[in-house]
């Protein structure tokens, strides 16, 4: 089946750029679209081009020059390049690579674009709305926060669009003053790492973690911790990670760190999650005692003893907020009973 998504599409249009007599490389095509670690996705793009001859996928081949990749096989590659001018040896190697190598250029999305669009979308209605829902008030924790009054849905389409913005304009995003321009790039900061490779989901893992502090907000944190960090750790097991995360003396890094767990819980691995909520019991930050109590929630919904099992070694000394969201699952009987504990009634 044709490949048509926008990244299979930045690369036919980059591919149609080789004019006439000269080639170029998968490596060269993937940073012609702002995509470098994705010259392997790239090759996977042209074995399906549905538009050839008029994309001329036999003028790619490896940054090496050889020929490679071409869906009907070196010698038709070799046979077309021949009559166009190209001369290969008998290594299937492009002779004079330096001289008929073309490097394609896409003018690739950019930061400005971006906000001249999210601005178009402003509402003033909205943002006095969300600034109140996000208490931005003098001590709360959005203070200072700005909103243009932009609904998620709104956003999506923006985050589609961009999926392929580099990574140094996704940090411009998430450092600017406005949240919904932060929550934008976290938008596609998540599409960026859905449609990498393994090589580039770990680039992208690796530029999260490093500044987890940019995520700045509950509700970035909620959107990104489980769809990067949580589908990582799903694959690769390095619960270390979360212990780390723990640690950092940043909120935005401790909640990260527990809501990670909710892709980790949906698959059956809820040991990690219950190992974090014990380490949580002592801290003061409402907003990790309601990610905690959120996650032992969703832990019940997946293996109510297990959620049990803490609750009747740990209930008595849980903050409030995060027993109440824990039990929020459970049979009323339940819920009374461990309510009881906490506040010791009779």
């Amino acid at each position: 089946m044709p490949d048509t998504s926008q990244f299979a599409t930045l690369v036919y249009l980059a591919t149609s750029q080789i004019p006439l007599g000269h080639i170029s490389t998968y490596s060269a095509i993937a940073q012609a679209i702002g995509r470098p670690q994705a010259s392997r996705a790239v090759g996977q793009a042209l074995h399906h081009n549905p538009f050839a001859p008029t994309v001329p996928c036999h003028r790619v081949v490896s940054h090496s020059g050889k020929l490679i990749g071409f869906i009907q096989g070196v010698e038709a590659q070799k046979n077309l390049l021949t009559k166009e001018g190209i001369m290969v040896d008998n290594q299937g190697k492009i002779i004079n690579f330096n001289k008929v190598f073309y490097q394609p250029k896409i003018c690739p999305p950019s930061y400005p674009d971006i906000i001249q669009k999210l601005q178009a979308l402003a509402n003033a209605n909205k943002a006095k709305t969300l600034s109140q829902f996000f208490k931005t008030g003098a001590g709360d924790y959005g203070a200072c926060d700005i909103f243009w009054g932009i609904p998620v849905p709104l956003q999506r389409p923006l985050a589609q669009e961009y999926y392929n913005l580099p990574l140094r304009d996704i940090k411009k995003l998430l450092t600017h003053p406005v949240h919904e321009v932060r929550f934008t790039g976290a938008l596609i900061l998540v599409n960026h790492y859905n449609r990498s490779d393994k090589q580039e989901q770990k680039n992208t893992l690796d530029f999260y973690l490093n500044n987890i502090h940019l995520f700045n907000s509950w509700d970035i944190i909620d959107l990104t911790a489980p769809k990067i960090l949580g589908k990582y750790l799903v694959n690769n097991k390095n619960y270390n990670i979360l212990s780390t995360l723990a640690k950092v003396n940043n909120l935005w890094a401790k909640r990260a760190a527990m809501v990670a767990n909710l892709t980790l819980i949906k698959k059956g691995e809820c040991g990690p999650a219950l190992k974090l909520a014990k380490q949580y019991l002592s801290q003061k930050e409402e907003l990790l005692h309601k990610a905690t109590g959120w996650m032992l929630r969703e832990i019940g919904k997946q293996n109510q003893s297990s959620l049990l099992n803490f609750l009747d070694h740990y209930a008595s000394q849980m903050p409030r907020i995060m027993l109440r969201y824990s039990l929020e699952k459970l049979p009323p009987e339940l819920r009374e009973k461990y309510l009881k504990r906490r506040y010791e009634l009779p």
